[in-house]
């Protein structure tokens, strides 16, 4: 009782090509992931707690700005930490804004809130603030990034594919 050569061979199309065409798409989405918003940090959270309890009372509980400006949608020269650590250290003198660091928060503090109003502008920033030239490069990197992605996935399965075809016609030539 013998058995043909192609009926102990399993077929290893469908899972090498589910492979080929996965692995790509999966890296597509995490470059995705990766471009986007960052998760918030450890040291932004805290930032939060103490954004709440020093200062929403001028600035409002989403930053929007009360007594004090607001502190989203910032312009570029003051979007920077060095910039908000010296205003929230120092003060605005001649305005309602406290030296921070005389009223006895650590500098470790003052990072934590620069880390949450740089996170809360990160993530609120409108697509008008948001420099146009740095969007389209953005956007193109991207484009650039899945293409060569499916570019590499479509030369694979092309690949595979051949030599699947070609084992398929050697054996029904025997």
């Amino acid at each position: 009782m013998a058995t043909s050569k192609s009926s102990k061979q399993k077929p290893k199309f469908p899972w090498r090509a589910a492979l080929i065409v996965l692995v790509p798409l999966a890296l597509a989405s995490m470059v995705v992931t990766a471009l986007a918003v960052p998760p918030e940090s450890p040291a932004a959270k805290t930032g939060a707690q103490l954004f709440s309890a020093n200062c929403a009372v001028c600035h409002g509980a989403n930053l929007q700005g009360i007594i004090g400006p607001a502190l989203v949608g910032l312009p570029k020269s003051q979007d920077n930490p060095q910039f908000l650590t010296h205003i929230i250290s120092d003060g605005v003198p001649g305005t309602p804004m406290p030296a921070w660091k005389q009223r006895g928060l650590s500098d470790a503090q003052i990072g934590d809130l620069v880390q949450f109003i740089m996170y809360e502008n990160l993530i609120h920033k409108a697509p008008a603030q948001a420099d146009p030239t740095v969007i389209m490069l953005e956007q193109v990197k991207l484009i650039g990034i899945v293409l060569a992605l499916l570019l590499i996935a479509v030369f694979a399965l092309a690949q595979f594919n051949t030599s699947w075809v070609k084992r398929k016609r050697a054996r029904r030539a025997r």
